[in-house]
C-alpha cells in the first residue's frame, strides 16, 4: 500500500440556477422527526440540479439530497453526476459519469435513517431515478470472496486494498491524481455491455461497460478519515460480503493491491459507444 494520507473534502462551485417550483410529499412517522419532503428541480445550460429535504414542523432542515448532472471539474470537466446526502449536518457525497441511474443498494448510506423512510425512498426512485434499496439477490446466489483480478481493473489504475464480491458488486480504493486518497470507488458487476436490468442496449445508453461494471461511483472522504474496505461473514448462503466504511485512524490492509490490465477507452456497439466512460 502505498501513498495514503487523508485529505479534506472537495468542493465542485456552482453556479446559481433559476426556475422550477418546489413542492412538497407528505411523510409518514419517523425517528428522525422529518414531517415533510420538499423537492425543487432547475435546470440551465444544461445542469440540472434536484434537492430533496426533510423538514421538520418548523420547516427546519434536518437531512438533504441533493443531486446535479451536467460537467464536472472533477471528472475531467466531462458530463458526469454528483450526488450529497447530508443527514444531521454529516454529508456523503458520490461522483461518477452515470448520469441516467443512481443506485445506492449496497453502500452504507442506503440504511441510513432518513433514506429508509419509506416517503423518501419511493420519492427519489420516482423523481430522480435514485434507488435506495434494490430487490435483494436470491438466497441461493453465490457470494464468493475473492481478490480482484487484474482484468477487473483499466490498465494503468491500480487498485489498493481491493476486495471482490462475485455476481454482484465490486470495492477497491482509489489512489489517483484525479481523486483525494482513501477514495472509495464502487461498481456493479454483471454481463458485458448490458442494461441495468441485463437485457439488451446500444452503446453508452448501456449501464454495464465493456469490461462487465457499471460506470464507478466514487465516494469521497470528509476529513481526517480512512477507508476501510472489509470482507463480513454476512452473505446470503453462508457467503462473505465485501463492505466499506471511513474510519478515523488508518486501517490495517485485508487484501493485495492489483494492477490493471483491461484495455483503457473501451466502449459498447452502436452509436455513441460511451468509449472510456466505464475507465477509472
Amino acid at each position: 500500500m502505498i501513498g495514503r494520507s487523508a485529505t479534506s473534502l472537495l468542493v465542485i462551485a456552482g453556479c446559481t440556477l433559476s426556475g422550477g417550483d418546489d413542492t412538497t410529499v407528505s411523510v409518514e412517522p419517523n425517528a428522525l422527526g422529518v414531517t415533510k419532503l420538499v423537492v425543487h428541480r432547475s435546470e440551465r445550460g444544461g445542469d440540472r440540479r434536484y434537492e430533496l429535504r426533510g423538514v421538520d414542523d418548523h420547516d427546519s432542515e434536518l437531512a438533504s439530497v441533493q443531486l446535479r448532472t451536467g460537467l464536472l471539474g472533477e471528472l475531467g470537466g466531462v458530463s458526469g453526476s454528483e450526488l450529497a446526502i447530508s443527514i444531521g449536518g454529516a454529508e456523503t457525497r458520490f461522483l461518477s459519469r452515470e448520469t441516467q441511474l443512481f443506485d445506492l443498494s449496497g453502500t452504507t448510506i442506503a440504511s441510513s435513517p432518513f433514506l429508509a423512510i419509506p416517503a423518501v425512498a419511493s420519492t427519489l426512485e420516482h423523481d430522480a431515478n435514485i434507488i435506495v434499496q434494490s430487490q435483494p439477490m436470491p438466497a441461493d446466489e453465490p457470494h464468493v470472496l475473492a481478490a480482484c483480478s487484474p482484468g477487473d481493473v483499466t490498465s494503468g489504475v491500480t487498485a489498493y486494498q481491493c476486495c471482490l464480491k462475485l455476481t454482484a458488486n465490486y470495492l477497491h480504493l482509489m489512489n489517483s491524481s484525479m481523486w483525494p486518497n482513501e477514495t472509495i470507488a464502487f461498481r456493479r458487476q454483471r454481463s458485458a455491455c448490458t442494461a441495468q436490468n441485463g437485457g439488451p442496449c446500444t452503446g453508452g445508453t448501456c449501464y454495464y461497460g465493456p469490461n462487465g461494471f457499471s460506470r464507478p461511483v466514487f465516494t469521497l472522504p470528509g476529513p481526517g478519515q480512512y477507508a476501510r474496505i472489509y470482507a463480513d461473514p454476512t452473505g446470503f448462503g453462508n457467503g462473505w460480503l465485501c463492505l466499506a466504511e471511513f474510519v478515523s485512524s488508518d486501517p490495517p490492509i485485508q487484501f493485495t493491491d492489483v494492477a490493471g490490465s483491461f484495455p483503457a477507452g473501451q466502449g459498447c456497439p452502436g452509436g455513441g459507444s460511451g468509449a472510456g466512460e466505464w475507465d477509472l
